[in-house]
Order: structure tokens, then sequence, then C-alpha cells
């Protein structure tokens, strides 16, 4: 009878869960032609943008602990010399197409992109009403002209320049986490603010 009303249990948050998540206002969005492009290579011809922490190499040599890991930390301490960037965002920002971005271990809460406004005065009629008749979201133009305003991290790959919908910068661009395991390098995590619309994420790599 526990199993039962444990199963029960679990269904109706699932249930209050899926109800959510149809709630939530989406903006129009259109699907890239399959049938062009291709799978990124893993290997990049150009060196990687190294974004780190103040504590990040003191995470990495207590994440990769032991001589089975000696190797991998070594990798990582090397790569850390390299650190030009301190936010996330501003790795983004100045990455071409086919760049590598690697994040080293740390917490990683964007403050430049937190001080931006929600409501900034340029973006302002950049909304767009849904199909269903929900609340007005951001079009496309809103997100790349006011990018930070709702995004904590924004990579924007179509330009408005023009409406092929075809990716004209920062394409095939790679993100990876630099910690142990996949739950070591990126955990965000969302809450609604009562005095913000925009949520609050944190990023980490423990």
């Amino acid at each position: 009878m526990r199993r039962v009303w444990t199963l029960l249990v679990v269904l109706t948050v699932f249930g209050v869960m899926a109800t959510s998540a149809l709630a939530h206002p989406e903006r129009s969005t259109e699907f890239p032609d399959g049938s062009k492009g291709a799978v990124p290579r893993y290997l990049h011809p150009t060196p990687a943008l190294i974004v780190c922490k103040s504590d990040s190499k003191a995470r990495i040599n207590r994440i990769f602990r032991g001589s089975a890991l000696a190797r991998t930390k070594r990798i990582r301490l090397r790569a850390l010399k390299r650190c030009k960037f301190r936010h996330i965002q501003a790795a983004v920002n100045a990455a071409k197409s086919n760049d590598r971005i690697q994040i080293m271990p740390g917490l990683y809460r964007e403050e430049p992109s937190r001080a931006v406004p929600v409501d900034q005065a340029q973006c302002r009629a950049m909304f767009e009403e849904p199909d269903d008749g929900d609340a007005p979201v951001p079009t496309y133009e809103h997100q790349v002209t006011c990018p930070n305003a709702r995004n904590l991290i924004a990579v924007i790959g179509d330009s408005l320049a023009d409406p092929d919908r075809v990716c004209d910068q920062k394409c095939n661009l790679l993100v990876e986490g630099m910690g142990r395991e996949p739950k070591d390098v990126s955990r965000p995590t969302a809450s609604a603010s009562a005095s913000s619309s925009r949520p609050t994420a944190r990023t980490t790599a423990s």
C-alpha cells in the first residue's frame, strides 16, 4: 500500500509540473532545415577560450584527487593558466564560429548579466502575442537587441540582417564544462523573484 501511495504522489507531482510547463508562454519558433549542415567535430583547430573563477585551481585539485586522475588534473591546470574570462557570457561574446569555450570548476553567477535591466527602453515594443492568447512574449529581435535583459547567458547565432533562418555567427560553438562529472560542471537552477520578472539561475562547476 505504501508503494501505491508513493506512486500516486509521484504522478501527482509530475502532473503539476506538466501543467506549469504548458502554462508557460513561448514565442513562435521555426525549426532549422534538417537537410543542411552536419554534426560538429569535437576537436577544434583553435585554442579554447577558458572561463574560470578565483578558486578554480583549488576546486580542480579537490575534484581530481588520486593517481588515476593525475593526468586529467595536469591538463586542467595547464588550461587554467590560459584563463582570460571570469564570466561565461564574456567568453561567448568573444567567441566566433567553430570556437570552443571551456568552463573551469567554479560558481558562475554572471553578475554583469544580472545588472542589465529587465525592461530596457530600446526593447519595450519588441513583444508578440502567442497564438494561444497568452501573455506577450519577447520576439527574436528582442533577444538580439537586449540579449541579457532576460537571459543570464545568451548565444545569438542568427543575424537580423537576413530572413533566411540560418546561423550567421557563433555557429558550431562548443561550450564544455571541465568538471569530473556533468553534475560537477553545470547545475542551473531557477526560481521566480518577487521583485523582478527575470528568473535567477546558478551555474556551478564544483
